[in-house]
């Protein structure tokens, strides 16, 4: 989208889906160009951090963000609104006041309105799950490693293979390989907690809106070479 402001009253003229509509736009109307700027998208996303509401996970879930949140708008102050920092650490939980509980709102409609059949589905996972990883890297940062046995080196090791199907919005398989890593023996440590690893799993299922196929469904057959 381009945004066309006019420079000296900061005036918004109109909004076009590009840059060609909007100079054909400043021309049709005998307007100057050099007075007006011409203002695109930065294409940063507004990252979701609710993670839990009255103890329900509702990470980027699609269910809970379209349903009427009347009652926990109109009652906010009786609702536990959950962080991703949700001070399972030393220090107090994030507060999420109703301002930015009301921002994710609006954030969640917008992105919701923009998926389109399976493929919008799966992009809509890929961009949850950069957001997803931001989320994980902002725990790291806050973390001093000093003082736990997890090293950066071990977590990247354990976790590899679970960033990737993260980043590719296999949230189905990321799951089910934290599940599995969440009962071997010496997975879990001062970091990467059991509560920790339950709370990914929590936020990757609640976000997940692949329709997934069924038997009947598949349009494809691979079989095992012989």
């Amino acid at each position: 989208m381009v945004y066309l402001v006019e420079k000296r009253l900061r005036k918004l003229y109109g909004i076009f889906d590009n840059a060609m509509i909007a100079q054909q736009y400043v021309s049709d109307n005998k307007l100057e160009r050099d007075n007006f700027y011409f203002l695109t998208e930065l294409g940063m996303d507004y990252v979701n951090r609710i993670t839990y509401v009255d103890g329900k996970c509702v990470y980027n879930n699609v269910p809970f963000w379209t349903s009427d949140l009347s009652d926990i708008l109109e009652h906010y102050d009786e609702h536990e609104v959950k962080s991703v920092l949700d001070g399972s650490g030393s220090k107090d939980p994030e507060v999420i006041s109703k301002e930015r509980f009301i921002s994710e709102y609006n954030n969640m409609c917008n992105k919701i309105a923009k998926i389109d059949g399976r493929p919008g589905q799966i992009m809509y996972n890929i961009a949850v799950g950069n957001e997803f990883i931001a989320l994980f890297r902002e725990e790291c940062i806050l973390t001093d490693f000093d003082s736990v046995e997890s090293s950066p080196d071990d977590m990247y090791v354990k976790l590899a293979g679970v960033i990737g199907m993260i980043q590719t919005g296999s949230f189905r398989e990321a799951r089910h390989a934290l599940s599995k890593m969440l009962q071997t023996p010496g997975f879990t440590d001062a970091f990467l907690t059991e509560a920790r690893i339950t709370k990914y799993i929590d936020m990757l299922a609640a976000a997940d809106v692949i329709d997934y196929a069924t038997v009947d469904e598949f349009a494809y057959t691979a079989h095992a070479s012989k």
